[in-house]
This record gives C-alpha cells, structure tokens and sequence, in this order.
C-alpha cells in the first residue's frame, strides 16, 4: 500500500526512528487550525485486526488548545500505537471563546439574564458594537477592539461602560479591571451565534473524512477557561455534554470517546476566574460519567508564580509536550476500552 494521494497530507522523516507525519496547517490572525489525516503503513497495536478504517481524533477548544501542536507529541504517539496510515487528526481551536461557541443549544445562564435587565447601559454598548465592530466576515473580536477603536474612545465613552454610572475610566482602567471586562467580552459573544465555531469545526470534520470508513472517534476537549472567568458554570456540564452529543449525533458515532482536559490549578482560590474551582469539579465529574469517558490533569503544566495573568493561565513548552503526550495515552485507552467491550473480552462500565 502506497501513500493516501491526498493533497493534504505532507509526510518526512523526522529525527529518530521511522516516519514522522507532517501536514500543511493554514494559519490565520485570529484563530489555529490544524488538520492531519497521515498514511504510512505499520503496524496496528491495540485494535482488533478485524476492525477495519481509521481512528479519528478530533481536539477542539479555546487558547490551550490553540497552543498545543499535535505534530510534536499526540499525533506520534498514536501513530505508533494505530498505524500512521489509520489516523485521522482535525484540530480546530480558538484563543478565549467560551463553550457557547461550539453548543448550538448554548443559553444565558438565568441569574445573568436579569442582572442584564436591570443594565440599559449594556444593551446600548452591544448596539455599538454591532453596528461599528463586525469585520468583513461579520464577526467582532476583543482583541480588534482593544486594540483599535477602544484607543480612540473618549473618556466619556468608557464611561457608558460601566453599567452602573459611576463615572468615567480611562482606557488602562478599564483594561485592568476584570468586571469591565468580563462584562465588555461577556457582550461580545452574546452577539454571536451560538454554535458558530463548531460550524467551523464540522466543515473541516466533513473535508477529512470524506469517503474514509472510522474504526473510531474520539473528541479531546480542552476549553472552559472563559466560562470559569464569566461565571458560567452552572449551565458548563449540560453545554459540555451537548457538544460531545452533537458531534456524535454529526459524525453518525455513538461510541464517540470524550477526554477532558481539566483546567489547570491556577485560581483554586476563585479570586480571579470566580468559577474556576467549580469548572475543574464539573469536568471531571462528566469525564467520570462514562466509562468511555477520561479527564487528564494539566496542574504541573502552567507557569506558575509569574505577575502576568495570562502567561500563569496557559503552559510551558514542555507543558504542551507532556498534555499531548497524556491526551494520547487517554485517547489510546478508551480505543482500548471500546474493542475489549465489543469483543467481549473486557468490561463495558
């Protein structure tokens, strides 16, 4: 068997024993996608030899994600095990989005539904930001407004940014001050759809598995970040498991494996993220609901005792390295799991 003649696929050598699969990534300014499907034959290790077509690993989720390159220590680890040639790898992740971005069923949670009634100032800043900020895609960014159009805003305009009138704030104020912007970001993705990044995702899903027969599927889910900070945790477990429903109910996969990503240990006292401490409670309660469901620890990954907030909420190089690495063997084991239960030479719960 000869290489899948795919324009997508670039393979080399790599350092080491072996091919190494490498694949084209398209980048943009404002998000990381990454889509690997490899085809060198080896050897499958740990999936029946009467199973026929390809492990589909699907990783999704905001900023620790976006960071994370597969090609450095998920998609050798799995290739090894799999056999180069039957994995598939779609990567799509976006710095900062909440899980909203990809539950299509996403609502409010209800306490932040009449808080926002008793706040006309709010509804009149998202009127602004829909008419003014939409790029020529239609979608509007935090990041493309602070560092634009909120420089220019007179001291005035910061003001109707606090919903409770108590004056004005200059531009580094406002910045600096999580409520402000927490309830500033909170509004930008209330403008959009819910569900628009997973769209996103599915279209690259669909190109990659054109025509390809899947022994599996498994999503690896690193996200809730934004939802800790928002204060979203109580509608986060029935989001989480609407995406990991509707990707199945997509893919036509029932047996859809789900690993977790736990957040890191970052906030454990809430001061920051108010939520932090419950969204790391919430996910691993999903991930032990199933057996064909797994969480990975990320606590020895972040910087840790650095000034800089963002720096301390994402992870070192070799954090990303050994998350890649621990999302493999999770992965692998569920694969595992699930032919040792359908073959009725392993337990099923």
């Amino acid at each position: 068997m000869g290489l899948d003649p795919s324009p997508r696929i670039v393979s080399h050598e790599a350092r080491g024993r072996g091919p190494r699969p490498r694949v084209a990534t398209t980048w943009s300014d404002r998000a990381t996608g990454w889509l690997a499907a490899v085809a060198i034959v080896t050897s499958c290790v740990g999936c029946s030899a009467d199973v026929e077509g390809k492990h589909l690993f699907v990783l999704a989720g905001q900023s620790n994600m976006a960071r994370l390159d597969p090609a450095v220590s998920f998609v050798p680890a799995v290739a090894e095990a799999l056999g180069a040639e039957r994995v598939i790898v779609v990567k799509d992740a976006f710095a900062s989005l909440p899980i909203q971005s990809w539950d299509r069923g996403w609502q409010l949670p209800e306490s932040e539904v009449e808080a926002r009634k008793l706040s006309p100032t709010i509804h009149q800043w998202e009127e602004d930001f829909d008419r003014n900020d939409r790029d020529a895609s239609g979608e509007i960014s935090f990041a493309e407004l602070a560092g634009s159009r909120l420089a220019d805003w007179s001291p005035s305009e910061f003001s109707r940014l606090d919903a409770n009138g108590n004056g004005g704030l200059s531009r580094e104020e406002f910045l600096a001050h999580p409520a402000y912007r927490r309830r500033f970001a909170v509004s930008l993705y209330l403008l959009t759809e819910a569900g628009a990044r997973y769209e996103h995702l599915l279209s690259k899903l669909r190109e990659a598995t054109e025509g390809e027969v899947l022994a599996s599927a498994t999503l690896v889910w690193m996200q809730g970040e934004s939802d800790a900070e928002f204060g979203w945790s109580d509608v986060y477990e029935a989001a989480l498991r609407r995406v990991h429903s509707q990707l199945a109910s997509d893919l036509e996969r029932e047996d859809l494996n789900l690993v977790v990503g736990r957040i890191s240990d970052f906030d454990l006292g809430d001061e920051k993220y108010p939520h932090w401490s419950r969204m790391r409670e919430i996910q691993t309660q999903v991930a032990d609901s199933s057996p064909f469901f797994d969480w990975v620890d990320t606590d020895d990954l972040n910087v840790e005792e650095v000034a800089d907030e963002f720096e301390a909420v994402h992870y070192t190089q070799r954090g990303y390295r050994l998350l890649g690495e621990r999302f493999a063997r999770s992965a692998l084991a569920l694969i595992e799991k699930r032919r040792a239960c359908a073959e009725g030479t392993g337990p099923c719960s």
